[in-house]
């Protein structure tokens, strides 16, 4: 019974590919009507800040990707680190109206796309390689803040426990389980460490 189902459906698709014969006699049919172009598909959010050609545009574009987290990165910082590595200027970002860690904590839907600078030692830091090119992930200790940050540019000979500032763009809260089994709390930034060469871009 399911062998004469299967060969029924195949029927059934392979006569609804044919064309019909016109009855003899009759006149063909004209020609069939052009079908209708397909629609373009909309770009995708990687396309989108790709084409940004300024730091608001790319701002916009991940804007509605940033969402606060725990244990991972939101989508909108990913998407910002990606055009930052070509395209963020350290003269573009200090133009952005600037916020602070408390503001950031209180109501991170607020602040999410201003300027954040904080300096503290580093907790860690290492090399990541994307597709658009390298970023560096880690962690700033500032007083008795914590930084989660995505850096783009140089960042020289920073390692672990280097004292250095940072500045960079508020993408939310990212919340993430601590060695004595709690959560800790801090504001996620994209942006470049306060070294001399990336200050001249």
């Amino acid at each position: 019974m399911r062998v004469l189902m299967v060969v029924a459906v195949a029927v059934g698709l392979v006569a609804g590919c044919q064309k019909e014969s016109p009855p003899a006699g009759t006149a063909s049919p004209g020609p069939a009507p052009t079908p209708a172009p397909a629609p373009r598909a909309e770009p995708s959010p990687v396309e989108k800040i790709m084409a940004a050609g300024s730091l608001t545009e790319a701002i916009s574009v991940a804007k509605p990707h940033m969402t606060d987290t725990f244990n991972e990165m939101s989508s909108g910082a990913v998407l910002l680190g990606a055009w930052a590595i070509k395209g963020l200027k350290w003269s573009e970002l200090q133009k952005l109206p600037s916020t602070k860690h408390s503001l950031v904590m209180k109501d991170p839907d607020e602040e999410r796309g201003k300027l954040m600078c904080a300096r503290g030692t580093v907790i860690e830091i290492q090399a990541v390689k994307t597709p658009q090119g390298k970023i560096f992930t880690g962690g700033l200790f500032s007083g008795a803040h914590i930084i989660r940050f995505i850096a783009v540019g140089s960042s020289g000979e920073l390692v672990a426990r280097s004292r250095t500032g940072f500045c960079g763009i508020v993408v939310g809260k990212q919340s993430y389980a601590n060695s004595v089994g709690g959560s800790a709390h801090a504001v996620f930034l994209v942006g470049m460490f306060s070294l001399p060469e990336n200050k001249r871009s």
